[in-house]
């Protein structure tokens, strides 16, 4: 398929399962189920419909895999099975165990489809453990809203069953360790968040402040467990391998994409505006999220559902903002916190009372988050082979239809990024008061 046919793909794919997300939470019988038949359908579609959308694309329309897996995962792959190590033989923009994790699952099946399968393993784990998770936050009401929010999202079925996306065992390490708070594991909830520092990629380490609003005074264990398991292997890999991790977050920090405000602003402006100034608004950002989190925490009871929904709702907050402000961002991030940021609209759609009904402007934000989320950096790529904001700058002044609608879809992907960081930060803040 050439770019144009993907992207064309990819936007029927989106409009379809995201008028299937927004109009899924209306669906009466889900509701009627009891709770075990809900949990056994659920699952049994969620799996179902991503191997067959997997059987359709792969193995029906012999389409060949495309982005990271061809073109970063297995590369990075190869270099391990010939014996280098990363950093020190080989550039590599993820995490130090990420080739040693999947190499094994390579070596069954030398091929892309082998990755995506167990990416899509992944999900349906993460599902199961979410659906387990979510009554210690939400009312039954708004569990099953959160769960049918998830269940043809376009984010999920374009970034893990199609491309599959790494970020998906980083939603399995994060339900890992939220279910694991909620029953009191500390240890095991950080060292479940630090599995996924060691071994996917750095960007978990944005989500490590928050676990500990939840514990105060047993804050140290989640910490601990983290650590441990953070530094057990970047000490190994530093001290017994010599191999200068850091290598990966300076080699990160210097692209820039599509995506965020430092994009739209310097492409109508047509000038690149650098990097400090950007760094310290998204440093502020964050750390006016943290705060917002850390005083609500204040008024919330260690282990109950305010103080579990604080720390939910928290980790799509974060990362939306960073997502919005930050100069590399790219909309696959989300699959980290779909659950998370599901269960924030399901909360804010239909309130705490289990009768109240499904608000339809909030579930039409994570819809319309959906579609642009898997058509806006299409565009980008397919459209303008990733130009830069000062040549997106000069294709406007001349007119370029496919740049003017790029910045459209861009500045609507910016602004839901805004509304759905802001509900959850307002969710968060009012969770934590629930004492129940």
């Amino acid at each position: 398929m050439t770019g144009v046919q993907t992207l064309l793909a990819r936007a029927a794919l989106g409009c379809a399962a995201t008028v299937a997300t927004v109009l899924l939470p209306y669906f009466r019988p889900a509701f009627e189920w009891s709770e075990r038949t809900f949990r056994r359908r659920y699952l049994l579609l969620f799996g179902g419909l991503r191997v067959l959308l997997f059987l359709a694309v792969f193995l029906v329309l012999h389409i060949a895999a495309r982005g990271d897996l061809p073109g970063i995962y297995i590369p990075e792959i190869q270099s391990h099975l010939l014996g280098r190590v990363p950093y020190r033989d080989y550039l590599s923009s993820y995490a130090p165990l990420f080739p040693y994790f999947y190499t094994p699952l390579y070596r069954l099946h030398p091929s892309p489809l082998t990755l995506i399968a167990f990416s899509i393993a992944a999900e349906v784990a993460t599902a199961w453990i979410s659906l387990r998770f979510m009554p210690r936050v939400l009312s039954e009401q708004g569990s099953r809203v959160a769960a049918l929010l998830c269940l043809v999202n376009p984010i999920s079925l374009q970034f893990v069953t199609i491309d599959g996306q790494n970020n998906v065992w980083i939603g399995l390490a994060l339900a890992v360790a939220l279910l694991a708070l909620a029953q009191r594991r500390e240890a095991l909830s950080g060292a479940a968040v630090g599995a996924s520092i060691a071994g996917i990629k750095f960007l978990p380490l944005l989500f490590t402040p928050v676990f500990p609003l939840a514990l105060r005074r047993r804050a140290l264990l989640w910490i601990a467990g983290c650590a441990a398991v953070v530094m057990a292997v970047y000490g190994f890999f530093v001290g017994v391998l010599h191999a200068p991790v850091l290598q990966a977050i300076q080699r990160e920090g210097q692209i820039k994409s599509a995506g965020g405000l430092p994009f739209l602003v310097e492409a109508a402006l047509g000038r690149d505006l650098g990097r400090l100034g950007w760094d310290l608004l998204l440093v502020v950002a964050l750390g006016a999220v943290w705060l917002w989190g850390w005083r609500a925490s204040r008024h919330a009871v260690p282990y109950t559902r305010g103080a579990l929904a604080l720390t939910t709702f928290l980790l799509p907050a974060l990362l939306l903002t960073l997502m919005g402000l930050g100069k590399k961002t790219w909309p696959t991030y989300t699959e980290m916190v779909l659950f998370p940021l599901a269960m924030v609209i399901a909360r804010a759609a239909t309130g705490e009372d289990a009768g109240r009904g499904v608000r339809p402007a909030l579930v039409a934000v994570l819809g319309a988050f959906s579609l642009l989320s898997v058509t806006a950096h299409s565009v980008w790529a397919s459209m303008l082979s990733q130009a830069g904001a000062v040549q997106v700058h000069a294709l406007l002044r001349v007119g370029s239809g496919p740049a003017w609608l790029l910045m459209v879809l861009e500045a609507g992907l910016f602004a839901t990024y805004a509304a759905l960081a802001g509900i959850s930060c307002v969710q968060a803040g009012r969770a934590a008061a629930d004492r129940g």
